[in-house]
């Protein structure tokens, strides 16, 4: 009964390489105001409210935690989480590759202990964003694949969908 809805690769870092920043993408630390329309887009993007779990991670993690806005509009959004044995970014929604993009390096640049590991399980329809998380030192792990059970709807934007929470 389960379907296949996403291919998936795990990347990981021992460390990140990261560029100096010249994004022209607005970013900024999500704060508590701002977890009912990270919650929203989150919706859009699952096809399903997890609101609670925004809330989680953002408590969790605050400095992994970050939205994107630009006129007015949320553009995207990452968190993460601490693990046993690294960091791990997502979800990261965003409308485009420069939004994943700016939202993960002010996320790896603001993280606790830039020493430890650190993994992104990345929706392979991104392959721009794989290329330049391989090219600041994530090498790829291993694939595997999001399924879904019980429900005719998959994901309601999965284009939106850069990383999952994993």
């Amino acid at each position: 009964g389960f379907r296949y809805i996403c291919p998936l690769t795990r990347l990981v870092a021992e460390q990140a390489r990261l560029p100096a920043s010249h994004s022209r993408v607005s970013c900024r630390p999500m704060q508590n105001a701002d977890v009912a329309a990270v919650a929203r887009l989150d919706a859009e993007v699952a096809g399903v409210d997890r609101g609670a779990m925004v809330r989680s991670l953002h408590d969790r993690a605050p400095a992994l935690s970050w939205v994107a806005e630009g006129g007015g509009v949320l553009r995207g959004f990452c968190l993460g989480r601490d693990g046993q044995v690294g960091d791990q970014l997502g979800p990261i929604v965003a409308d485009d590759d420069s939004v994943a993009i700016a939202l993960t390096a002010q996320a790896l640049r603001a993280r606790q202990e830039e020493s430890r590991r650190i993994y992104v399980d990345a929706a392979r329809s991104n392959g721009g964003y794989i290329t330049w998380l391989q090219d600041i030192g994530f090498i790829e792990q291993r694939g595997f694949s999001r399924m879904i059970k019980g429900r005719d709807k998959s994901l309601g934007k999965p284009e939106s969908l850069f990383a999952i929470a994993g």
